[in-house]
């Protein structure tokens, strides 16, 4: 898919390792850990919808989306 029309920010492991390197590994650690307490402390506002799976002979997709009502993400592994 042309990168134009990817409107959902992919985080692959190379662009992880950037930010980190860029950001420093204590400063992120630290700043990621301030963002789960936030969501954490807005739990009640979050669509707990458990994961969705496909499983086949090579093994298995899942998808883990959530939405606060305004932002929505996934996860899929």
């Amino acid at each position: 898919m042309p990168e134009k029309l990817n409107i959902v920010p992919f985080v692959s492991v190379d662009n992880m390792m950037k930010l980190v390197l860029a950001t420093g590994v204590e400063r992120f650690l630290t700043d990621l850990a301030g963002y789960i307490e936030e969501d954490f402390r807005r739990w009640e506002l979050f669509d707990k919808t458990p994961r969705v799976a496909s499983h086949s002979a090579d093994g298995v997709i899942e998808l883990m989306p959530t939405s606060d009502g305004e932002t929505y993400g996934f996860k899929y592994v």
